[in-house]
């Protein structure tokens, strides 16, 4: 395996050519991937409890469901480039960004604070899935929310915390690859290029996602994998995978 390189030094190769995509590779990437090692510390000295109140869905909320709602929250509202935000917990899109600087990049994101929050208990991986889109809304009237979406992120919360970013700037071709992420904030590429195998002789089961609700999936072709959230009543793309093995 490569040795591993530092994001920033990665972001700043893949993004190259668009000059007009310094935020996304300077503040808005780096800083939602340094929230996850945040929310898996709380994780393990947080006693799993309702938290008495349920979300838009009617799903009964946990304090782990808050806790890294918050979060997330409070990581963004620094962020000037990020002006919309919503999330399962609270799905309307709302200001983001608190302070008073401007930017002349905007993106907005959705987020699933803590996918499989009911499962901590026995101690079984989670994870946090975000997805970034190009302005101050993911909704249109007249596109697609996945034409406008610009990157993803799915954080996996275990035995060591890690993320798999994807990375696709209208007019160029997508890229995933996965980071890991320390409790100091470190964040380093460990392989720069993840692809799906044309034909896996792996079969996965996931024993503690049995009772999933399956929302959409789609399959543009067998290389490509799209996982769809609902945000506001629309089917929005969360996580792009545009690669194989």
């Amino acid at each position: 395996m490569a040795q591993p390189v530092p994001l920033d030094e990665h972001l700043s190769s893949l993004l190259s050519l668009h000059p007009h995509r310094t935020a996304l590779a300077r503040e808005v990437i780096p800083t939602l991937l340094k929230t996850l090692p945040g929310i898996a510390q709380a994780l393990r000295i947080t006693s799993v409890s309702r938290a008495g109140s349920s979300n838009t869905f009617g799903d009964d909320q946990l304090n782990v469901d808050v806790l890294a709602e918050n979060l997330i929250r409070e990581s963004i509202a620094a962020v000037p480039s990020i002006v919309t935000a919503s999330s399962e917990e609270d799905p309307v899109e709302k200001a983001a960004y608190r302070g008073s600087a401007t930017s002349e990049e905007k993106y907005t994101i959705a987020f699933d604070p803590l996918d499989g929050s009911s499962i901590i208990g026995p101690n079984w991986t989670v994870g946090t899935i975000i997805g970034i889109w190009d302005g101050a809304s993911a909704l249109s009237d007249t596109a697609a929310p996945r034409e406008r979406q610009v990157a993803s992120i799915l954080g996996v919360l275990g035995p060591r915390t890690s993320a798999v970013v994807a990375v696709r700037i209208p007019g160029s071709e997508g890229t995933v690859f996965e980071v890991s992420l320390t409790d100091d904030g470190t964040v380093e590429v460990l392989r720069p290029s993840v692809r799906l195998n044309d034909a896996p002789k792996t079969r996965y089961f996931a024993p503690a996602n049995l009772r999933c609700n399956i929302m959409g999936c789609i399959c543009e072709d067998k290389r490509s994998g799209i996982l769809m959230s609902q945000v506001n009543g629309n089917l929005s793309v969360a996580l792009i995978t545009n690669a194989t093995n």
